[in-house]
């Protein structure tokens, strides 16, 4: 789909299976790199924690560095560390359960931010081996592929705009976390990619959603760690955040969780769902939200409530910002009807900037199910006017549908834990850069390469980040794209959008009789 970002134009397409969406995408500088680690020590099973991982019974957890949000490419990436020094930009998507990248003998895929993984420089690497009843059961309940003839273990993902992925299902040793976790685990080698997935930057896609082929679903089923994870998105004017594996504990550095249950959605298990009971803008309660479901996607830039919520919240912070010396100002695109504000000719005395945004705007207020209450500053829906230093631009958008897609702007410095194994998602305002400073390696983000060869395996820098250590993991099943996009074509997500006026309706594509089938995002054999 596309994401509308703080800054330029770009494009970000997003991976859940059997759905799609449209949003828009503006991003300005930083973007796409990832962390470099710099421990080998390594957690397996019967092994004692490093220094940056922390060991709860049985199991371990570990914390790495984020780059991306809604600054850049609007897009979460992290590291995916394999053998001999390899190492692959995915994007961390919590809508998506499939992890895949290019693999060594790929005749049909794009040049990436890295090579294609060179499989021979391991010693441990193996394809799904159908033949091999063990084999066949991980291919096709844990993983969802389709044994064929030759015994390989296939899968397919085709998204609503065109592209595509395809290939087969190995598994080989990773490291994650800053190189703290090791383990095998299954994953996609692609044989062929289309379209937008073929002229992305980004090397794949690292799913974490809910489902059993995940990486934390997998690390959990080993015994290694609770099926637990967490992030934590920078806010105003920072790019990046922290990522952890486990049931992390950042002791006094963090508040306590606020937690409210996980809701199943029969149509899209792999989504994590919600239920909302109210919002309140300052002192004002946003009319028209009684217990809607609200999806948490670090797939999505932006955050899109139903119309009728959209009018409420509207109209009370017209009102809040006029009564604190604002005016409605042009927006930075002609072709979108940004609502933006900046300083009225009666307050051109006062500075409106990042630093002093909360003197001008209300916090915003979300309670979700189970006494949860989340009291945000307006960099939780507001980014900044791209041509206009000193005005902002709201990031909530209206939709028909009787549901919330809450993105990263609203997500930015919170912790949100996502704790699959009660079915549960714990959720604190937090300082993520505080958090992502001390749990980890805070070193120069790296400007990846665009000079890998289709058959390579990495090129050299990568190979000296990952002999400091290794990392993981990756947002946001979201590729990077060109500005020649618009956004009447149809990406990958939740839901599948089409512009009515100023108005985006987003609806279950098995619904849309006007959708050919043969477009829908499914894992097909």
């Amino acid at each position: 789909r596309v994401a509308r970002v703080d800054g330029t134009r770009a494009v970000a397409l997003r991976c859940i299976i059997l759905c799609a969406c449209v949003a828009r995408a503006r991003c300005v500088d930083g973007g796409g790199g990832v962390a470099t680690a710099m421990r080998r020590t390594t957690i397996e099973r019967d092994a004692r924690p490093s220094a940056r991982a922390r060991s709860t019974a049985a199991t371990a957890s570990a914390a790495t560095r984020l780059r991306g949000g809604v600054l850049g490419t609007g897009t979460l990436v992290a590291e995916y560390a394999l053998a001999d020094g390899q190492t692959y930009d995915l994007i961390v998507d919590t809508g998506s359960t499939r992890t895949y990248m290019p693999c060594k003998g790929c005749a049909r895929c794009g040049e990436h931010a890295h090579g294609y993984y060179d499989y021979d420089r391991s010693m441990e690497f193996e394809r799904l081996d159908c033949g091999e009843a063990s084999d066949a059961t991980l291919c096709e309940e844990t993983m969802k592929g389709t044994c064929r003839s030759d015994g390989r273990c296939s899968y397919v993902v085709s998204y609503a705009e065109g592209s595509s992925s395809r290939g087969y299902v190995v598994r080989d040793r990773v490291r994650l976390g800053e190189g703290t976790l090791s383990a095998m685990l299954a994953f996609g080698c692609e044989e062929a990619e289309t379209n937008a997935i073929y002229e992305q930057k980004a090397d794949g896609v690292f799913g974490f959603g809910r489902g059993t082929a995940t990486a934390h679903a997998q690390l959990a089923s080993a015994g290694l760690i609770e099926n637990v994870f967490s992030f934590c998105v920078e806010g105003f004017g920072a790019n990046g955040g922290v990522l952890t594996l486990g049931r992390f504990d950042f002791g006094a550095d963090a508040p306590a969780l606020a937690r409210t249950p996980l809701v199943a959605d029969p149509a899209n298990p792999a989504l994590h769902n919600v239920r909302t009971s109210s919002w309140k803008l300052g002192d004002s309660l946003i009319e028209h939200l009684n217990s809607y479901t609200t999806t948490l996607d670090s797939g999505t830039t932006f955050t899109f409530v139903p119309r009728s919520v959209w009018d409420s919240f509207k109209t009370r912070l017209d009102t809040q910002a006029t009564q604190a010396g604002l005016e409605i100002v042009a927006g930075p695109d002609p072709q979108y009807d940004d609502v933006c504000y900046g300083v009225s000719a009666a307050a051109m005395n006062m500075t409106l900037s990042q630093s002093t945004v909360s003197e001008w705007f209300p916090p915003l207020t979300i309670a979700y199910e189970g006494g949860v209450s989340l009291t945000l500053g307006p960099e939780n829906y507001l980014f900044a006017h791209e041509t206009n230093s000193a005005a902002f631009c709201v990031g909530i958008f209206a939709t028909p549908n009787n549901q919330i897609l809450l993105g990263q702007i609203t997500m930015r410095d919170t912790l949100m834990e996502f704790d699959v194994a009660n079915s549960r998602v714990g959720m604190a305002p937090a300082n993520c850069r505080r958090l992502r400073e001390k749990y980890t390696h805070d070193s120069p983000e790296p400007t990846p390469s665009n000079s890998s060869t289709p058959s390579g395996g990495g090129d050299a820098l990568t190979e000296v980040f990952v002999s400091l250590g290794a990392l993981i993991v990756a947002i946001i099943g979201v590729c990077f794209g060109s500005k020649k996009l618009q956004r009447s074509d149809v990406f990958a997500n939740a839901f599948t959008w089409a512009s009515r006026g100023n108005e985006r309706q987003w609806q279950r594509l098995e619904d849309d009789v006007s959708i050919d089938a043969q477009i829908e995002m499914s894992d097909m054999p």
